[in-house]
């Protein structure tokens, strides 16, 4: 798939090696299919060390080889399951995390598996999902290393069976609402739009009006309003949760299908939540674009 200016909004998803990520690829699938896009699959590949030694090249071919074997056998799986979804890959050769920021877009959205919760060696020694959530411009959903990927409403959480929009007091509030509702909507689920606050060690959920949440977060003000009015068939829930913020939603998502998060321009400020909640949190999580 040649991407341009005139090609549709894709859902992409990057797979590496073998065995490739069924959940991960299941969860692009469902995504391309309920916003009604294209999906896209690329496997990146590096000819290998041996490959910079005179006479060698064939360890690059068979490097080749077996990244067109792994892509090959992901686009059949998906075929096979997903009869009416448009589907494409493309193998790119060069460093995963930068070859796929450098082909998706900005309205595109980048799917991509969890290899490891262990996130301080995945930012020491670098990964796909590292370099993603630092350069990618569009959205990126990180689907966790589990089979607790929740699918159906299960679980027993507050926000079971919700996509949970976790807002705070930054300039990312009003995407991290649009992205909740756009998914809710898509997917005909239910939405709990959430601030939690460190001033508790208590872990509880608190229900609250459009008032009480845009008291805690005056970024909201018109916001969720605005788009609630957008797509008005989407249920909709406010609340407050009490206790430090990467466990106060790791309580909140108990059971929830999606979490979406907010991300900034800032250095600093969201890796180490993103950080606790990629490695507690066992639903899908979709950070926004920058």
């Amino acid at each position: 798939m040649e991407v341009d200016a005139s090609t549709p909004d894709l859902v992409t998803v990057g797979v590496e090696g073998s065995p490739v990520n069924h959940v991960m690829l299941r969860w692009a699938a469902d995504e391309a299919m309920a916003h009604h896009r294209p999906l896209c699959v690329y496997h990146c590949w590096q000819a290998p060390v041996l490959a910079l030694v005179p006479g060698s090249a064939h360890a690059t071919r068979d490097t080749a080889v077996a990244a067109r074997l792994v892509l090959e056998d992901a686009v059949e799986w998906l075929r096979v399951r997903y009869p009416l979804l448009v589907i494409d890959g493309k193998e790119l050769e060069g460093p995963p995390g930068r070859r796929l920021v450098s082909h998706v877009r900005q309205r595109d959205s980048l799917v991509l598996g969890l290899g490891s919760r262990h996130r301080l060696a995945a930012r020491v020694l670098g990964s796909t999902v590292e370099y993603a959530l630092r350069h990618a411009r569009s959205s990126v959903v990180v689907v966790p290393p589990t089979e607790r990927v929740h699918r159906t409403n299960g679980g027993t959480g507050s926000f079971a069976g919700h996509v949970v929009a976790a807002v705070d007091d930054t300039d990312a509030a009003s995407a991290v609402v649009g992205t909740g509702f756009a998914e809710a909507a898509a997917h005909d689920w239910p939405l709990a739009i959430v601030h939690a606050h460190g001033h508790s060690h208590a872990m509880q959920v608190s229900l609250t009006g459009q008032a009480g949440l845009v008291t805690r977060v005056p970024k909201l003000t018109g916001v969720v309003e605005s788009w609630h009015a957008r797509y008005p068939q989407v249920t909709m829930h406010l609340a407050i949760v009490g206790g430090p913020p990467a466990a106060a939603l790791e309580h909140a998502c108990a059971g929830a299908r999606l979490l979406v998060l907010g991300r900034t321009s800032h250095p600093l400020r969201p890796v180490r939540l993103t950080d606790l909640l990629l490695a507690r949190i066992n639903c899908p999580i979709t950070l926004t674009p920058l």
